[in-house]
């Protein structure tokens, strides 16, 4: 219908149509843009700018490299202590004849040691009276007589409540308080393969 006014006022050539036709174009054009604007909620400010879902935020910290944490030693290097059997509850003492026993009820300068961390669970045993390492004498009583510290000077000791055990180097087998002297020769952990480790 609309058309049809606009061909006849045309053909008319009536100046009146034709100023009529061009303000109702002028008043559609603003209604539609009007209405553009207010139902699209803002069309021409809204950005169009999506989200990249492959766009991950960006980190504030890089991973730290993973720290190795220190391994503790049971004891203080370059302290004396005194080592006590679990058979008897004596200490035990580095003897000048007997070698390792555990036999004293004092502990002297002959019943002090000082141990020497190598790692883990794993520590040289030095004797104050010679100065000398200990070592894991291949099921023999155990002698305080070397200068290096290598696989049969190398101990394993671990804590078991308030004592420990301790392993020789030569055969893995547990150290224990005989009547011989201490000797590391037995697979058990018993009350003879416990020993308390004291500061002298």
């Amino acid at each position: 219908m609309f058309n049809l006014v606009i061909m006849n006022t045309i053909n008319k050539n009536d100046n009146t149509a034709v100023l009529i036709f061009v303000a109702l174009f002028f008043i559609c054009c603003c209604c539609c843009c009007s209405s553009s604007v207010i139902s699209g909620g803002g069309l021409f400010l809204k950005s169009d700018k999506k989200d990249d879902p492959d766009e991950s935020p960006p980190s504030d910290a890089s991973p730290s490299a993973a720290s190795t944490p220190a391994v503790s030693s049971y004891f203080t290097e370059g302290v004396n202590y005194s080592i006590t059997g679990g058979r008897d509850g004596k200490y035990c003492s580095n003897d000048n004849t007997k070698d390792m026993i555990c036999d004293r009820d004092v502990a002297s300068d002959w019943e002090k040691f000082q141990f020497i961390h190598q790692g883990d669970n794993i520590y040289a045993i030095k004797s104050m009276r010679t100065d000398k390492q200990c070592k894991d004498n291949r099921g023999d009583v155990s002698k305080c007589d070397t200068d290096h510290i290598q696989d049969h000077e190398k101990f394993v000791i671990e804590k078991h409540g308030d004592k420990y055990s301790i392993k020789g180097g030569w055969g893995n087998k547990y150290c224990s308080d005989q009547p011989v002297g201490l000797v590391c020769n037995t697979d058990l952990l018993q009350d003879w393969e416990k020993f308390t480790i004291t500061k002298a």
